[in-house]
Parts: structure tokens; C-alpha cells; sequence
């Protein structure tokens, strides 16, 4: 990826940037805070980076919309231009370059990266997307959740890998996930549960005590903790996670020594 000098834009110039398809769908509300932001302080905004070879944005479709607006809208004078830097981006890696000039941006969720993978033809991501998409407690809000999806089928947190494009899935792991997935459908069943982020720490916490008994003795001993407490299972906290989990295997200890 070759650099240029950078560049002073003017409105019209920038209406000729285009958008990669694999860029996210452009978020208004986060575009109306940075115009906030930039009605005061719109020289200290960083230069928005522009493909040589497409004239597609790498980095800053939101900052450029929100110029862009503050200029019709006359929050700015119409002849306030916006830096541009220049970068000369074969086209086959334009995609990855747009994902790495976001890794460590905050305003990209984990969902926005695998999206971009997934519609990249990413064939690990397009498995995870399609599992996600057919296990429908990994949906919150009418939207698939793949940490939750990733961390039902390999038992870890795997915020790091997936943003990297390095997550990976085996069919020994699609098939021990789809019993994990029973297995929790279950006992959110048993207490009432909803999909949430609690999910992603129960699951980890879940891969390290379930072999330690049979599905069934678990299932009888978190009824018995269920009832024995009146209330409701943690949702966050892993400690508490801990402490649900060991007594419930006490009780199960008891209870096979009873029999």
C-alpha cells in the first residue's frame, strides 16, 4: 500500500468518493455526533483515507458524511474543504485494508468485522455466520450475535480472533456446539432466561464443568438449586458462575452417594 501527500477536498470533490461494498451500512446517529463534534473543532478532524485506484473511502465514510451535511445543512462555509490522504490499494486487498484501518476502532462492533469477512467470501466466516443464523438463541434483538455463536462452539472468548479474521471452526466443534446450544436452550428454559451477553461467560463456564457429569444429573441438580433458592440464575459475573456450578455438583456428589 503506497501513501500520497495528503490533499485538501472541497464539497464537490468529495461527493465523487464512493463507498467499497463491503464497507458497513453508515450509522446516522453516529454521524450526527461527529458533526456535533466538528461544528467547533472541525480542524482538528482526522484526514479521511481515499483509494487511488477505486476513489473508495478506507477510512472515514463517517467523518466524511458528517462534513458533508455540515456543509448543506450551512453549519460550515461552503468552501471549507476536508483532508484527504491518499493510498494507492490494489483492488483485491481493498477489503482488507478497510478492515485494518478499523481493527482497533471503537465504532466497529464485532459483528460489523465478521459481516466484512463473511461478505468477502471468508469461508470460516460464512460457517459461522450460517450457524449463527440457524441456532436462533444467538440472535438478540433480531440481529445474529456471533460471540455468542463463537463462544458456543468453542467454549472461549474470541473477541480478538474474529476481529483479526483468524477464527476458525472444525466439524467436531460445529458438532459439540450444537449440544452445548441444546444443552443451554435448556436450562434457559428451566429459568426462564432470554438471550443477552450473560451467555457468552455461561458458555465458557459451562465447557469447563459439563463432562463432569451426565446432561441429566446436571439438569436435576439445577432444579434442585432452582427451587432450594427462589431466584434466578447470574447473569454476569463469573464468579457467581463458580458458585452455581460447584453446588450444583455437590448436590449431584450427594446425591449419587445417597443412591
Amino acid at each position: 500500500m503506497e501513501n500520497y501527500p495528503f490533499y485538501q477536498a472541497s464539497y464537490e470533490e468529495s461527493k465523487a468518493f464512493g463507498r467499497n461494498q463491503r464497507n458497513r451500512v453508515i450509522n446516522m446517529h453516529h454521524v450526527a455526533v461527529i458533526q456535533k463534534q466538528c461544528e467547533t473543532s472541525f480542524g482538528l478532524m482526522p484526514p479521511i483515507t481515499v483509494n487511488t485506484i477505486t476513489n473508495h473511502i478506507i477510512d472515514g465514510q463517517h467523518r466524511l458524511k458528517a462534513y458533508q451535511k455540515l456543509i448543506e445543512e450551512g453549519k460550515l462555509p461552503g468552501n471549507t474543504k476536508i483532508w484527504v490522504m491518499w493510498v494507492e490499494v490494489p483492488i483485491e486487498l481493498e477489503t482488507q485494508a478497510i478492515i485494518n484501518a478499523n481493527i482497533h476502532s471503537k465504532s466497529w462492533s464485532i459483528d460489523d468485522f465478521i459481516d466484512s469477512y463473511v461478505k468477502d467470501g471468508n469461508a470460516e466466516y460464512i460457517k459461522l455466520d450460517l450457524w449463527c443464523r440457524s441456532h436462533t438463541n444467538t440472535f438478540e434483538r433480531n440481529k445474529p450475535k456471533y460471540r455468542y455463536a463463537s463462544a458456543i462452539l468453542t467454549g472461549r472468548n474470541c473477541k480478538s480472533i474474529l476481529k483479526k479474521g483468524e477464527f476458525t471452526i472444525t466439524d467436531e466443534d460445529i458438532k459439540r456446539g450444537n449440544d452445548v446450544y441444546n444443552e443451554m436452550t435448556a436450562i434457559m428454559g428451566l429459568y426462564g432466561l432470554k438471550t443477552g451477553p450473560w451467555i457468552e461467560p455461561f458458555v465458557i463456564k459451562w465447557y469447563e464443568y459439563r463432562d463432569s457429569y451426565s446432561f441429566e444429573d446436571w439438569m436435576d441438580a439445577l432444579k434442585q438449586k432452582k427451587f432450594t433458592d427462589n431466584k434466578k440464575f447470574p447473569k454476569s459475573k463469573q464468579d457467581d458462575w463458580d458458585i452455581i456450578f460447584l453446588k450444583a455438583s455437590k448436590w449431584i456428589n450427594k446425591h449419587n452417594k445417597a443412591a
